[in-house]
């Protein structure tokens, strides 16, 4: 009996290139969506053949999307800001011995500093009682005895969250952020100008 010949079998697997560009994209993707949340956008590939310019995308995605995401926090930090201090100055805190915004000499309100770092957005307000130290900053948010914190003395300062009011919502009279909104405009503004032109539409 004549051995089985194994000529037709002898050669080298040759891998479909694009499929493994495609894998690595999807994978590319995926990572982005677990840190960033729900991305959508559409890829042009001018012929099926044309996988080089495709891989090279691939390979940059994750790093030109960190590049667009500190970018974006960069933008809206001072739109953020501007939006903290309009909400101050709005006249919707009405209580005993105030007349419904929280500025009596403008310290507290001006001394907010909105700052971006390549991983979020940092909302700070430095502002002190000239008596003893006391943060007065956290006396108008948080609520408490005036002046200074001193519960013998009986004017109470009903707490004021405006920070939360901005980024969160709920507050008839001051108007919410739009977060959601505003990162996604400078982020896909951001990314498409990273990317070969007409790669995302």
């Amino acid at each position: 009996m004549a051995r089985p010949s194994s000529r037709f079998l002898i050669g080298t697997i040759v891998k479909n290139p694009g499929a493994a560009v495609i894998k690595r994209m999807i994978k590319a993707m995926n990572e982005l969506e677990s840190s960033e949340g729900s991305i959508k956008g559409g890829i042009k590939i001018k012929s099926a053949a044309d996988f080089t310019a495709l891989k090279n995308i691939v390979s940059k995605f994750t790093q030109e999307s960190k590049v667009a995401h500190t970018q974006t926090l960069a933008a809206m930090a001072p739109e953020i800001k501007q939006a903290l201090t309009d909400a101050m100055n709005t006249k919707v805190y009405d209580w005993a011995y105030g007349d419904g915004d929280i500025v009596q000499t403008g310290q507290l309100r001006d001394s907010v500093e909105v700052i971006a770092d390549p991983e979020s957005i940092v909302v700070s307000y430095s502002a002190s009682s000239s008596g003893d130290g006391t943060d007065y900053a956290a006396l108008v948010y948080y609520g408490g005895y005036a002046p200074y914190g001193n519960p013998n003395i009986q004017v109470f300062m009903p707490g004021r969250p405006w920070i939360k009011h901005v980024l969160v919502g709920g507050y008839p009279g001051i108007n919410k952020f739009p977060l959601t909104d505003r990162y996604l405009y400078y982020f896909e503004k951001f990314l498409i100008a990273q990317l070969p032109k007409g790669t995302l539409k």
